[in-house]
């Protein structure tokens, strides 16, 4: 297992479209010399108030996709943050 050192170093990305917080679905497709990330982007609704949440399914019509390309990368790893 790869163990994280002094030699690592994160950049952090700003300028993306905000993920779905609720469920971003992402989805990581990699070949030798790019990696791709796919989520689901955040649809703010102008009139939630805060009270109350949407369900969503299989069959929600949903638009809204990112694609985030990175070309020529060393390495990618899955990371959980908890």
């Amino acid at each position: 297992m790869y163990s994280v050192d002094g030699n690592d170093e994160v950049n952090e990305i700003t300028d993306v479209p905000q993920s779905d917080v609720g469920a971003p679905l992402p989805a990581v497709i990699a070949a030798e010399h790019h990696v791709d990330l796919i989520y689901l982007i955040q649809e703010p609704d102008p009139n939630w108030d805060g009270t109350y949440v949407n369900v969503v399914g299989s069959d929600t019509k949903r638009e809204g996709i990112a694609c985030i390309r990175f070309d020529s990368p060393c390495a990618h790893f899955f990371w959980s943050s908890q």
